[in-house]
């Protein structure tokens, strides 16, 4: 189980090397590269992501714009089925990661197709009931084909 309140122990759990940066690094720069997440986007909440370009060419960026709408017990967003965004994480990045040459892959959106049944998942008990036993039901059995 992955459970820690480092993320250098969760980098080392998962075999992953973890680079830390200051997220004011930006600041110092004199290209002007805020100008282009102000250009894509109607906040600045991305700019601290812009410490991370050195290190972001060629990369898949994973993010986890959404999540709360994916995951949280309860949220009022997921009920549909559907996750609605509520902000505007990641769109600032647009014509950033067309620059630097990397992608964006929002985690919570990894199997959207099956959202009502991780939202079910997610506001169960988890203590066996029937209500949790559906949950964890396959969609499919072998009986099925």
């Amino acid at each position: 189980m992955l459970c820690s309140t480092t993320p250098g122990r969760s980098a080392s759990q998962l075999d992953l090397d973890l680079i830390e940066v200051e997220r004011d690094t930006w600041r110092g720069r004199t290209d002007l590269p805020d100008a282009e997440i102000a250009a894509a986007s109607t906040d600045f909440i991305d700019m601290p992501l812009l410490a991370l370009e050195p290190h972001l060419a060629g990369r898949l960026l994973f993010v986890g714009h959404a999540g709360d709408a994916a995951w949280t017990k309860g949220h009022f967003r997921a009920y549909h089925g559907d996750i609605v965004r509520g902000d505007t994480c990641g769109q600032g990045l647009s014509e950033h990661r067309l620059r630097v040459g990397y992608a964006v892959c929002a985690i919570p959106y990894i199997g959207h197709t099956a959202q009502p049944s991780l939202h079910m998942i997610a506001n169960s008990s988890g203590d066996g009931t029937l209500e949790h036993r559906r949950a964890l039901r396959p969609a499919h059995s072998a009986s099925d084909r």
